[in-house]
Formats: C-alpha cells, sequence, structure tokens
C-alpha cells in the first residue's frame, strides 16, 4: 500500500494527486505542500491529518533514522582517499574548513629525513608548497605528542616555529595535528588563523579527526601491502 499512487493531498487550496508515500513526504520536505497536509485514499470518506496516518508516520520516522550524522559524513568522505597522500591532502581541506583557518600546511617525511610541505590551503600555504622543515624542528617535535592548539603561538617555541614558517598572523594561533600509521608518523598538519585565536573545541575536533583519518591511513597502508 505504502509503494502504491493512490494518495491524494490537499494544500488547503485544491486537491493533488495521486502520489506515492515517498512523493508526499518529498513535496513536504521541498515545502511545497504544508506540514499539516490532509491526506486520503479514493475509498475513504474524509481526509486525515498527515502526521495521523501510520504510512507516513512509519515512513517519516524511518528517513529521520537514516540521516546521516557530520561525523558519519567526514568518515564516508575520508573513506574516498585512494592513498595516504590524498587522505593527508583531504585531512587538511577538512579541517581548515571546520575550523576557520586562514591556511594550512601538510608536512611528510622525505628520504632525507627532513619533512616537506605535500598540501597546502589558503595562498600563503600554496607559496610554501616543496618547503622543508628539519626533523628537530620544535613545531613538529610538539606535533608527535598528539594535536595541540597554541592560541598565543608567539609565546612557545612550537608557536614561533609555526609563525616564521606562516608568516606573523594577526591574533598568532597557529594549531599543530599528527597523523599516523599504527605507530609510525605519518604526516604533521599545521594550521594558522589570522582573525582570531582558534576556539577551545577546536582541540578536541583536532583529536577526534587525527584518530579518524590515522585509522584510514592504517586501512590504506594494509590495502597497499596486499
Amino acid at each position: 500500500m505504502a509503494q502504491s499512487r493512490n494518495w491524494f493531498a490537499s494544500d488547503g487550496a485544491a486537491a493533488r494527486g495521486p502520489f506515492g508515500v515517498h512523493e508526499i513526504l518529498a513535496l513536504v520536505a521541498a515545502e511545497q505542500l504544508p506540514e499539516d497536509t490532509w491526506v486520503w485514499q479514493p475509498a475513504w470518506q474524509e481526509a486525515r491529518p498527515l502526521a495521523t496516518v501510520r504510512e507516513f508516520h512509519s515512513q517519516h520516522a524511518s528517513s529521520e533514522a537514516e540521516e546521516v550524522s557530520p561525523e558519519q559524513e567526514w568518515c564516508d568522505w575520508l573513506d574516498q582517499a585512494c592513498d595516504t597522500n590524498e587522505l593527508v591532502a583531504m585531512t587538511l581541506q577538512g579541517l581548515v574548513l571546520a575550523t576557520n583557518a586562514s591556511l594550512g600546511l601538510a608536512y611528510r617525511r622525505h628520504r632525507t629525513g627532513d619533512f616537506v610541505a605535500t598540501a597546502a590551503v589558503g595562498l600563503r600555504g600554496a607559496a610554501l608548497l616543496g618547503s622543508s622543515a628539519s626533523a628537530k624542528d620544535p613545531a613538529l617535535t610538539r606535533a608527535k605528542l598528539g594535536p595541540v592548539v597554541l592560541p598565543h603561538a608567539n609565546a612557545s617555541r612550537a608557536g614561533t616555529a609555526c609563525l616564521n614558517r606562516l608568516g606573523e598572523l594577526d591574533g598568532s594561533s597557529v594549531a599543530l595535528t599528527p597523523l599516523f600509521v599504527g605507530s609510525k608518523l605519518l604526516a604533521v598538519l599545521e594550521l594558522g588563523r589570522s582573525d582570531h585565536p582558534f576556539r577551545n573545541g577546536d582541540s578536541s575536533y583536532l583529536r577526534g579527526t587525527a584518530r579518524t583519518a590515522s585509522d584510514r591511513a592504517g586501512r590504506l597502508a594494509l590495502s597497499a601491502a596486499h
């Protein structure tokens, strides 16, 4: 019955139909029918409010249950990465957007032992693509310990090292996020914000993102090994 196109609806001015259940729900979602629309079938003696009809109520509840959370959308997006290079770039882009950072760089270890910027977001970041940083750089050393927000970057050696690369920012706020494959460091993401410091909640977001991206990196590495 739910799949049949034998339903009619009223928008308060005229009857419309016949429709299927999903068609009427789609019209309501698109605001082409009011939420308090009345529906009926030819065999009924009178119309009933949509919300009271079992077929519509069950389908609406099912649609709400299938809604994808922002966290799941983020995981699904990272699952599209073909390799770790793409994963690192996608993670950097996602973090810059989520935290409203002005620019971002992703550093990966080069065969020389130094770290090289392999991905960037923002005009200033793009200009730094291919630049290198020593493995002993204070910012990269600090990042290996875990995600961190440095709201007053020029007050620490790690923050000062970031600013020396990114350029002096109004507000002088930077954030660092490491990505791992198992216990091996995959990349260090470096973010700068020019309008005002990163929010307190950004720290937990960085940690969650690092866990998710590192998990995906591990899967990619395992898949490549086979």
